[in-house]
């Protein structure tokens, strides 16, 4: 079946070969190792090629300090008093990268800067668990969360959720990319009375979320998005 639209059909502009792999061997496998597969496949049938995996969201140690330098630009661009970021989360890179770049941040520290990720796909423990393992992989978990080298994994994420370095909140609804039609309306409607454009899949189902939770508990947001105590004027 032919697609013409998405990243694929970047991709396939750009004359890049494409690997398919079935819905059941990325369950199965795992994109780590599938890739892994691809980068042996290909030195052994080139020879001299030497590739280079970007992982998934190109969520690694690497990717991370895309998000540092972000903060960066976060404080830069405002000269009011950031209390929350608020992002949505896909595969973990964001999230453990604002995270750290915002403990670093001598402002964020100063204002207390709130990180919160909603996430579309996966669970909680899945984001806590992979900003812990990307700490580890940049040497900065001493420094966040105070552990050691040799920590359990599970007892590292359970410092990242306990720590409040971040907050991960869930958003994927039915599922990743699956819409419901309220999803639909509600980004539609977002486009039409202010002019920017959220997805379904990731910024559509997390700004809903966060809207959502604001309606559900306005005492708590109101001093940080705008409006009075009692919530019926908070803006968002």
């Amino acid at each position: 079946r032919k697609c013409t639209e998405g990243n694929l059909m970047f991709s396939l502009m750009i004359g890049a070969e494409i690997w398919l792999v079935t819905r059941s061997e990325y369950v199965t496998h795992g994109s780590v190792a599938l890739t892994r597969t691809l980068q042996e496949r290909l030195r052994d049938e080139y020879g001299t090629r030497h590739p280079y995996v970007i992982p998934v969201g190109g969520s690694n140690g690497c990717g991370t300090w895309g998000y540092i330098g972000c903060v960066d630009e976060i404080f830069s661009q405002t000269t009011n008093t950031v209390t929350d970021v608020v992002v949505a989360t896909g595969s973990g890179g964001t999230a453990a990268g604002l995270a750290i770049g915002l403990h670093l941040h001598p402002t964020a520290q100063e204002n207390r800067t709130k990180l919160t990720c909603y996430c579309v796909c996966d669970d909680e423990e899945y984001f806590y668990t992979h900003a812990y393992e990307t700490f580890v992989e940049m040497g900065a978990h001493a420094s966040l969360l105070g552990v050691a080298d040799d920590t359990p994994a599970e007892e590292g994420w359970k410092r990242v959720r306990d720590s409040g370095i971040m907050e991960v909140r869930q958003a994927k609804g039915l599922g990743y990319a699956v819409s419901r039609p309220a999803d639909i309306r509600f980004v539609s409607d977002v486009a039409m009375r202010t002019g920017l454009i959220f997805d379904p899949v990731y910024t559509g189902k997390a700004l809903r979320a966060f809207c959502d939770d604001v309606k559900k508990d306005p005492e708590a947001w109101a001093p940080r998005v705008g409006g009075t105590s009692s919530g019926t004027s908070t803006t968002v």
